[in-house]
């Protein structure tokens, strides 16, 4: 079994964020108590530590956590935090640990013994209560502080939506985010700092001074207005000067390639999931590529051909205008430039203003 702080001592080799990277894993067990004692049919599925906080993925049948309820779930946390319960990593022989889950009905938890974690047995972080005598407890690999006590600086933040392992085939978890430091000092001033941030938030200054504008018919593209579209074109206009006086010549590539081209970059084997593709199809109307006069365009016979997709990012395309001569490896170095849209479907790009 996994020492209980060494995947975290690991990867942050300064103490202090390592403090504070297990001070948030802590928070977030904190928080996922405090759920579970609310609702106690919640379905646990991971909660990690993120740059400047936690998350905890959640299922609550028949409930949807909104920011409405973060004083209720707040004051249970407070109340974790005030009972300082000691963390402590405990080895589960893998049979018994799948029995509880069985009998908790955790199958988030079940899905991640049977497909990721090979441990046998399996580490589990355990909090005991010293006025019950309960026992709360999450599998989990280790780095915790000492105790609940340590987490009293704490605040919940926001809460979405998020498919369970990152597949939209999964049902949907409630992903409930927060923050932790170390000192009531440190958290007034990260709360300081987002409040700042919300003030110059793009969308937030977008729709404030009439630059752009979004729709659900065309999620995560923007409709450039009058004001923005100068903005946008005076920008450009300075970053392709610049371009041309580092040696970048512009040029200019389509949109949309047989997927050949991704399947050799690679993106077709790793963001397959996350491009616009489609099969590209052309209709026959016997003799001639086109219709005669008068010939309804929907009786033709329909053939599927390649499969297209639209561009994920420029530089494929500029591979192909590399390519197309012999010897272009004796040009180099040698640059080129696009001013064009890129596209992806990955539902966590779409934003509305």
């Amino acid at each position: 079994m996994q020492d209980e702080q060494s995947w975290i001592d690991e990867k942050f080799q300064d103490p202090d964020q390592a403090y504070l990277a297990k001070l948030r894993h802590s928070a977030a067990h904190v928080l996922a108590q405090a759920v579970q004692r609310i609702w106690p049919q919640a379905r646990l599925a991971v909660g990690p530590p993120v740059e400047d906080g936690f998350y905890y993925d959640i299922e609550i049948p028949g409930v949807t956590i909104s920011e409405e309820d973060f004083p209720q779930i707040e004051q249970q946390m407070k109340r974790i935090v005030k009972e300082n319960q000691p963390f402590e990593m405990v080895p589960w022989e893998r049979p018994k640990l799948i029995s509880f889950y069985e009998e908790t009905d955790q199958v988030y938890k079940l899905d991640l013994l049977e497909r990721i974690i090979p441990d046998d047995p399996v580490s589990v972080c355990e909090n005991k209560q010293k006025k019950t005598d309960g026992v709360w407890m999450d599998m989990c690999k280790g780095g915790h502080v000492p105790r609940t006590g340590n987490c009293k600086h704490f605040k919940l933040l926001r809460v979405s939506g998020a498919y369970w392992r990152g597949d939209s085939n999964q049902p949907m978890l409630q992903r409930i985010y927060g923050t932790a430091w170390k000192t009531r000092e440190d958290l007034d001033t990260y709360l300081h700092r987002l409040e700042e941030a919300k003030k110059r938030d793009h969308r937030r200054v977008g729709k404030d001074l009439d630059l752009f504008m979004f729709h659900d018919w065309a999620p995560g593209a923007p409709f450039w207005l009058p004001k923005g579209e100068h903005i946008y074109n005076t920008l450009a206009h300075r970053m392709r000067e610049l371009l041309v006086a580092g040696g970048y010549m512009p040029v200019r590539t389509p949109l949309v390639f047989d997927k050949t081209l991704f399947e050799t970059s690679g993106h077709w084997a790793h963001y397959r999931e996350n491009m616009f593709h489609f099969a590209e199809r052309h209709a026959t109307h016997g003799h001639g590529d086109a219709p005669a006069e008068g010939h309804d365009h929907d009786h033709g016979e329909e053939h599927e051909g390649r499969t297209m997709g639209l561009k994920p990012m420029n530089c494929p395309s500029h591979m192909l205008i590399f390519g197309r001569r012999s010897g272009a490896i004796a040009s180099c170095p040698c640059g080129s430039t696009t001013r064009a849209c890129c596209t992806a479907t990955s539902c966590r790009a779409r934003c509305r203003a």
